[in-house]
């Protein structure tokens, strides 16, 4: 085999697997953008169960989110909270562990939407 022949199968070789990655990412794109209508038509369902309950409008459920959108300051759409400090260290804790990262101490969660 040529150093020719080893350029042009690593070059092969290489568009096969950036082709692989791209096919993989169209796949994970799917599945997220699935998940994000699951969850808008979970949160419309509860929103009428809520409505139907509390007797609230729409400009109500409106004025809570732009409420607690200014929470962090910003009218931006998102809610930027600070990491929530462990109790024994005083370090910042993950979001995704319940355990301090630095000195093991367990924490427990708040919220359920302290994990987002």
């Amino acid at each position: 085999m040529t150093e020719q022949d080893s350029f042009s199968l690593l070059q092969d070789n290489a568009k096969a697997e950036a082709q692989r990655s791209q096919r993989s990412l169209k796949e994970y794109e799917r599945t997220l953008a699935d998940k994000i209508d699951s969850l808008g038509l979970i949160c419309r369902a509860m929103w009428e169960l809520v409505r139907g309950l509390y007797n609230l409008s729409d400009e109500d459920l409106l004025n809570k989110v732009q409420e607690i959108d200014l929470s962090d300051g910003k009218l931006d759409g998102k809610v930027k909270v600070k990491p929530k400090k462990c109790s024994k260290c005083g370090r910042p804790l993950s979001r995704r562990r319940m355990r301090c990262l630095y000195c093991g101490s367990w924490e427990f969660l708040d919220s359920a939407f302290d994990t987002l």
